[in-house]
């Protein structure tokens, strides 16, 4: 819902020299950024009429010189911030380049150039842009370029520089150009491109439960499966969906029956409820869970959220679209769901709270072997997991639907889904 306040299509080559704004005093004072959201609803930015182009002016504009003299001064020293931030960003950029969730700042092709929509992300990134130089050492000990003999592992010391590295990202709150719909969306920018808070959460859940029952889930094939959650895209619950999945299993292990996905699915379409499941030992309800935890995630990431999302802005168009009555004015549409997102967001009634606590480091605190086993888990980020690029279209859910099928058309689809490798039914198998 967050990233639909913001228009990620509007782009242009020169938009930098609009971004810096405030009185003649401030206007390149260090650490203020100015949000999207904010530039709209105080008529920096403002939508041309018919068209999903933007209007720009920079609060110069309005400023009141002394003399040309004056005017030519503080024009030279907005234009080298700006030209600075550029340079920045596309250093920001680079290094951000490689983790397989970011998204870029830029858009190549016809339009290319910054994002508008990105201007206030870009921004905060190149603040630190010194400091994301611990991002690389992360790619290094995922490409095993570190130094022998833990070519593969961060120290202590260097997980800590990328958890302040986030925790300063985050901080943003005494910033005066943003508004509640602005910070939404950097924050959730910030986590969907660097994933940390994810990833300390998980590796709370996995510490949690050695420590409760001694079981370990840090072999390479169980933290492969541990870390899809990444492929999850509702990034301000997701840390929730993995509470969720622990606490699943915790149960399990205390006698709670549960099935996968795939087999509860089927079961409900031939009818078989409340059948009783067979006693299993820890080792099989481990092995159950950890496919329950894999289909979940695939499930969350590719079905769920994605349809879900899709449903949502369709509603929300066609509402906008009868209040308008029935204009077909795409560039109105838009204009006006944005204005109604961003009112809802700026009530505050959407929070995210991506900071991460100290505690999580002092938990492995002079304990190598954990400080090796949380390593493991941030190196894993960087491995790209499968997802769907866009959302379900209406073509890709005929191709689900059977053409004749008695019912259960919906868990019908949900099995195709997750058989989604596989030929669609009537269609003949390869051999």
């Amino acid at each position: 819902m967050a990233n639909s306040t913001k228009i990620n299509e509007i782009c242009t080559p020169a938009v930098i020299r609009f971004f810096t704004f405030g009185s003649k005093e401030k206007s390149s004072e260090k650490g203020i950024v100015t949000g999207m959201d904010y530039l709209i609803q105080n008529n920096v930015y403002t939508f041309q009429t018919g068209s999903m182009a933007l209007n720009k002016k920079s609060e110069l504009d309005t400023f009141e010189f002394q003399d040309k003299e004056e005017e030519k001064k503080i024009k030279k020293k907005c234009s080298g911030a700006n030209s600075t931030l550029k340079s920045s960003s596309e250093s920001a950029d680079k290094k951000l380049s490689i983790l397989p969730q970011y998204k870029s700042f830029f858009v190549s092709g016809k339009n290319s150039g910054f994002k508008l929509s990105d201007l206030d992300v870009a921004a905060i990134f190149r603040r630190y842009n010194k400091a994301m130089a611990a991002l690389y050492i992360v790619k290094d000990a995922y490409d095993g370029l570190r130094p022998e003999p833990d070519k593969h592992q961060l120290t202590m010391q260097e997980i800590r520089k990328l958890k302040n590295l986030y925790n300063n990202l985050c901080t943003l709150n005494d910033n005066p150009k943003l508004t509640n719909a602005d910070r939404l969306y950097i924050t959730i920018r910030i986590e969907q491109a660097l994933g940390i808070q994810l990833t300390m959460s998980l590796w709370e859940n996995v510490q949690k439960l050695h420590e409760a029952r001694r079981i370990e889930l840090n072999d390479v094939t169980s933290i492969k499966q541990m870390s899809t959650c990444h492929m999850l895209g509702n990034i301000i619950n997701r840390t929730a969906l993995v509470d969720m999945a622990f606490k699943t299993l915790n149960e399990m292990l205390d006698g709670m029956p549960a099935e996968t996905w795939r087999t509860e699915i089927e079961e409900s379409i031939k009818g078989n409820w409340g059948t009783t499941p067979e006693m299993e030992n820890e080792s099989e309800i481990i092995r159950k869970w950890k496919k329950i935890y894999e289909e979940g995630m695939d499930f969350m990431a590719n079905w769920v959220v994605p349809l879900y999302n899709t449903c949502f802005c369709t509603i929300l168009v066609k509402a906008v679209k009868a209040d308008l009555n029935k204009s077909n004015n795409s560039s109105e549409i838009i204009q006006t769901t944005f204005e109604i997102l961003a009112d809802y967001i700026d009530e505050g009634k959407i929070k995210f709270e991506p900071h991460i606590s100290e505690s999580v480091c002092n938990s492995v605190k002079r304990k190598p072997d954990m400080v090796r086993k949380l390593s493991d888990y941030i190196i894993e980020t960087l491995t790209p997991v499968e997802e769907i690029e866009a959302p379900i279209t209406c073509n890709e859910l005929d191709q689900m639907i059977p053409k004749k099928v008695d019912g259960h058309y919906l868990n019908y689809i949900k099995t195709q889904f997750m058989d989604r490798k596989n030929p669609v039914a009537g269609e003949p198998r390869k051999s």
